[in-house]
């Protein structure tokens, strides 16, 4: 029983040899790319199994303790304008005990921190894009309902985007 935020950089499944896997409290865990700079997904449960790697050859995977809740789109969920997107990482610093992670969307900085939801049953995702002058476009995951989304893509207007909140839910029985 480890003090939660954990952080673990540590090879994944279904991510970049950049993963970093962190507990929060309530059991909800989630995955972050550091090399695609995005979050790939969230489970509810344990934390990880990291023997595969450390007794490994190099190409063992830690083994996920639980069940994910919320799995990425393949498509960043990120887009600025029309361009192609081309991001970069550029770190993290801890604010309240959980890493803000800190990378650039076509050389636009974005921070993003990612918390659980009280409840234990979610994860909340706080973005922050403060030099931003245009729309923003946020792919959502499947089955994620939003309002103002079309056809999966929510579009934020620049007084918007400079600082919002995006929450994956875990639903029972899914």
């Amino acid at each position: 029983p480890h003090r939660r935020p954990l952080m673990y950089r540590i090879f994944m499944p279904d991510a970049s040899p950049a993963a970093i896997a962190v507990a929060l409290p309530h059991g909800v865990s989630y995955c972050w790319d550091a090399g695609q700079c995005r979050l790939r997904y969230g489970w509810i449960g344990g934390f990880i199994d990291p023997m595969p790697v450390w007794k490994g050859n190099g190409n063992g995977l830690a083994k996920i303790i639980g069940n994910k809740f919320w799995i990425a789109p393949e498509s960043f969920p990120i887009r600025i304008g029309r361009a192609l997107v081309k991001v970069e990482f550029k770190g993290y610093r801890k604010v309240q005990g959980h890493p803000e992670f800190h990378y650039t969307v076509n050389g636009l900085d974005v921070y993003e921190r990612i918390t659980a939801l009280p409840s234990g049953l979610g994860l909340t995702r706080h973005f922050r894009i403060p030099d931003i002058r245009q729309p923003v476009y946020f792919q959502l995951g499947q089955g994620e309902i939003n309002a103002e989304a079309n056809n999966g893509v929510a579009v934020l207007p620049a007084e918007k985007a400079r600082a919002f909140i995006v929450t994956h839910r875990h639903h029972h029985g899914k």
